[in-house]
């Protein structure tokens, strides 16, 4: 008997059009880079290859920064889907942070440390399958703010490192 869905052939072509892996994009653009460095290194003046070498700099903190961001989105999502919301009562401060514990589903008793609440006791929501993931609301200004200007240098730092390499690869390339 034929099934009067389309979501069979359609599933099976989106499986098989994965998009390539993250580690795959990694590998393509260190080889480029290194090529670009290599070239520099060859063609230019003495000493002129760690002009892309220090250009690359940015791209570490630009790169740190992004992986902070999607962690953060990835576990607001995955929260707002299947997470829990309990109170949390401050127990101590650790440092700098203001320790806050609670009693997830199971019992046992979690923490979850923040710098931006002072409150006796905040709202968290956790994942039950995974009880480390946990956050705390905040006012929608400040998130607005906090991931706005993360997002504002991480373009900044991401910008200068992806110019400045190919910059110093075109000056040598044509002579200057």
């Amino acid at each position: 008997m034929r099934s009067s869905s389309n979501h069979t052939g359609r599933d099976a072509a989106t499986r098989s059009h994965r998009p390539p892996a993250p580690g795959a994009l990694f590998v393509v653009l260190t080889l480029a880079y290194l090529a670009t460095v290599v070239t520099v290194a060859v063609l230019g003046r003495p000493m002129q290859w760690m002009a892309p070498a220090l250009g690359v700099l940015p791209l570490i903190p630009g790169v740190l920064m992004v992986r902070i961001l999607v962690r953060d989105l990835r576990d607001r999502v995955v929260l707002r889907r299947r997470g829990h919301t309990v109170t949390a009562r401050f127990a101590g401060h650790s440092g700098k942070a203001r320790r806050y514990t609670f009693t997830d589903a199971r019992g046992a008793v979690r923490e979850f440390r923040s710098r931006q609440h002072v409150a006796a006791q905040i709202e968290v929501t956790y994942d039950p399958h995974d009880p480390q993931r946990v956050v705390s609301p905040l006012p929608l200004l400040v998130r607005v703010l906090e991931t706005g200007g993360m997002a504002v240098v991480t373009c900044v730092f991401l910008t200068a490192g992806v110019v400045l390499v190919p910059v110093q690869l075109v000056r040598v390339l044509v002579g200057r």
